[in-house]
């Protein structure tokens, strides 16, 4: 008895340690690539999966293949430096961008490379260890969620602001030495590499970050810009280069910013402030470059407030002391800042901010402006900038700039558009603010009695040259469809996939617009027509055939259905309070820990009977939650935190019950048990996967967060109503297996 005891135990173990690597080795990967790849949301659905991709593989050939649970902590332990390893050689074989994006294709065919062959090995360890005991499912399952929850917590709020990717990957091996000290009885060895690997991933891992940040900048960047710095915050990963006098800021391995840039930086300033009839207190969303602040202390009156929330950031452009007297810089998120309305301005200006990123699209929403309208006195004006260029990539950009547009006079009564390259956008809600035209601009400018090097009051002419402001006033008002883009409709991401296929030079845009343009009543009809002939495959099928089907596919959905109300839940907080980054790791652990009290509760091995009722009470339960989020999206002052982690809570305690009683629902067809957890978590991770992959790329820009949830609401509902046409095809038995 005691000899199970403590096999049980050091089991146990080894599942909390599982869990606490798994989430730690796919945190330190999301990072590192969203780093390296622009750090967009086809990246991110990209990543995650081919994350849930190799667990699900992993997960059934677990279930299939007889793996002793001792041989795949070795592998774990030697897994980040083959990991690290396969990072740094793999960049061999990737294109060189030249200017362009990397296409999709390579992109996801290096993820695929370095990825599936970790989350594979740690997709296999609830099917080995359920083969030693005779715990269910749930039991370990709930294990390895709380070592998830332990693992992220961990990271994001003790390390993961100023963590290193490189660094915490290889970190991972200590972990997992001790958990083999801890489950072998041969320990000598174990102990050795234990007492070994610390001093060596200390003085020895900040090297091998360097040399692998180092080959894909070269890669990325060639060898004429120098790498001068790099930091990774909980927001982004930023690099600092130089060419010359000139340096350059990079976010997540994109352009961001480059200076000095005189002419640029006085262009942008005396435009705007020319706008402002007064310019007492001017907010500036988003920290600009050092020579843009110099141009606004030029304005004697000016009280400038610059509202900026990563802090490394601002570090990184290193403003003068004489620039930070004269400017309070507040280090928070934007929206958040902006929903406050504490303060009045009499100018807002968006710097260098894009609309087809997830940062940047809740800033350019219709949500977004009428929050910043209420922190503008009477006379006050915003302004925002967007790649103009509208005779190229007519359709892409044009949908994204007239969108703006549209969205910005909703809000606004007056509003101008100053055309050129970048277009700039007004809007104010006096009639006697902006002026009409150049002389105006340039009269308004010359009083003011600036002095600067490139810009003068006869520029406005240039600018504002009467053929070309009367060609972009009739290119805004053409006839082209376009979504109002909005927090619950984030359309502009549609935009940016479009725009980084043209720009990678991939095919996808041949199918996306199609896809863009069904509307909702058709996309639902087609869905339904299709789970209907679904849910009647398993009439012409055997029992246990039709019940490993019916059982699987209910939690392939609830595995959407999971993931996909999880991310749509997070924006909503983001899109009310600002960035989730700080909050992440709070919704993430709760998750966790709703998956595990659901799992833990519901663990052991159920009577069949009973099992086929909890099973029809959970999906209604779903179908329930699901209803009411079509209804909670638009209750923009319930997203508060701790509401919206309950909602987080509750949808992963009803996954985290369905497993173990899919499970022994599995089990009493005769299925042996390391083979049902397999199954499961096969199906599991497959429409996680599906729903993480088509979240950012298609659902949410193109039909919407509330469509999303009636989706998955009457999917959930074609799955209980499977299952209640099937049931009569499982035993009746009351013996549990």
């Amino acid at each position: 008895m005691t000899d199970v005891f403590a096999k049980g135990s050091r089991l146990a173990i080894i599942s909390i340690i599982a869990g606490f690597v798994a989430n730690l080795t796919q945190v330190s990967l999301f990072r590192f690539f969203m780093g390296q790849f622009y750090g967009t949301e086809i990246h991110l659905g990209l990543f995650l999966s081919i994350w849930l991709l190799g667990i699900a593989i992993g997960g059934y050939v677990g279930g299939k293949i007889k793996v002793k649970p001792a041989l795949l902590m070795k592998l774990l332990a030697i897994l980040p430096l083959l990991l690290v390893l396969l990072v740094y050689l793999a960049v061999g074989l990737l294109p060189s961008p030249g200017g362009q994006f990397i296409s999709f294709a390579a992109t996801a065919s290096f993820m695929l490379f370095t990825i599936t062959p970790a989350a594979m090995i740690l997709g296999m360890f609830i099917p080995a260890m359920i083969r030693l005991t005779r715990q269910s499912i749930g039991y370990f399952y709930s294990l390895e969620a709380v070592g998830g929850f332990a693992g992220g917590i961990l990271f994001s709020l003790i390390i993961g602001g100023r963590a290193d990717s490189i660094v915490c990957l290889l970190s991972l091996s200590i972990p997992v030495l001790a958990g083999i000290l801890i489950e072998t009885r041969h320990r000598r060895i174990p102990a050795l590499l234990l007492f070994l690997a610390v001093p060596a991933i200390f003085y020895m891992a900040p090297a091998v970050s360097q040399r692998v940040e180092l080959a894909y900048w070269q890669k990325m960047h060639g060898e004429v810009r120098q790498l001068k710095a790099t930091a990774e915050t909980p927001y982004q990963k930023l690099q600092l280069s130089s060419y010359w006098d000139q340096k350059s800021l990079f976010s997540n391995g994109m352009l961001t910013d480059s200076w000095p840039l005189a002419e640029s930086a006085e262009s942008r300033v005396h435009t705007f402030v020319s706008a402002l009839k007064n310019y007492r207190r001017v907010l500036v969303i988003g920290a600009p470059t050092p020579d843009v602040i110099d141009e606004f202390i030029k304005y004697g009156e000016l009280r400038l407030t610059i509202v900026e929330s990563d802090a490394d950031l601002v570090a990184m452009l290193d403003y003068s002391p004489e620039q930070l007297a004269r400017v309070e810089v507040v280090n928070t998120d934007p929206r958040f800042y902006l929903n406050q309305a504490g303060q009045k301005f009499d100018g807002i200006m968006f710097n260098a901010i894009s609309p087809v990123t997830l940062a940047g699209n809740r800033l350019f929403t219709s949500e977004a402006f009428r929050a910043a309208k209420a922190m503008l006195q009477p006379e006050g004006v915003i302004s925002l900038q967007v790649q103009g260029a509208e005779n190229y990539l007519n359709q892409t950009l044009g949908k994204l700039i007239i969108s703006t547009w549209q969205a910005l006079r909703l809000e606004f009564a007056h509003c101008l558009a100053i055309p050129g390259n970048v277009i700039t956008f007004f809007a104010s809600q006096s009639n006697q603010v902006l002026p009409q035209n150049a002389r105006e601009f340039s009269d308004r400018f010359s009083a003011r009695q600036i002095s600067t090097t490139t810009f003068f009051p006869m520029s406005f002419h240039n600018l504002l040259m009467p053929h070309r402001v009367k060609e972009l006033e009739e290119w805004l008002k053409r006839d082209i469809k376009v979504k109002l883009n909005s927090d619950a409709h984030p359309v502009s991401f549609m935009q940016q996939i479009e725009l980084w296929n043209i720009y990678s030079g991939t095919t996808l845009n041949t199918w996306l617009p199609y896809l863009q343009q069904i509307p909702l009543f058709k996309l639902l009809v087609i869905f339904l027509a299709i789970a209907a002939v679904l849910m009647f495959i398993p009439a012409f099928l055997s029992t246990a055939t039709a019940v490993k089907t019916v059982i699987a596919g209910g939690v392939a959905i609830s595995g959407a259905t999971g993931i996909l109300s999880e991310i749509i839940l997070i924006l909503l907080y983001q899109n009310r309070f600002g960035a989730a980054y700080q909050m992440t790791a709070l919704f993430f652990g709760l998750y966790m820990i709703g998956l595990a009290s659901g799992a833990m509760l519901f663990g052991r091995v159920q009577l069949r009977k009973t099992a086929i009722s909890r099973l029809k009470l959970v999906k209604l339960l779903q179908i329930l939650f699901s209803a009411f989020c079509i209804v909670f999206v638009s209750m923009t002052q319930q997203h508060f935190a701790a509401m919206i982690g309950l909602m987080i809570y509750l949808i992963a305690f009803l996954d985290g019950i369905e497993f173990p009683v899919a499970d022994s629902i599995l089990r009493s067809t005769g299925r042996q048990a390391a083979d049902s957890a397999g199954l499961l978590i096969s199906a599991d991770n497959c429409g996680a996967l599906l729903a993480g992959a088509l979240s950012g790329l298609w659902l949410l820009p193109a039909i919407g967060m509330r469509a999303c949830f009636s989706i998955l609401c009457a999917a959930l509902v074609f799955n209980l109503v499977a299952l209640l046409i099937f049931a009569h095809r499982l035993h009746d038995g009351d013996s549990a297996c």
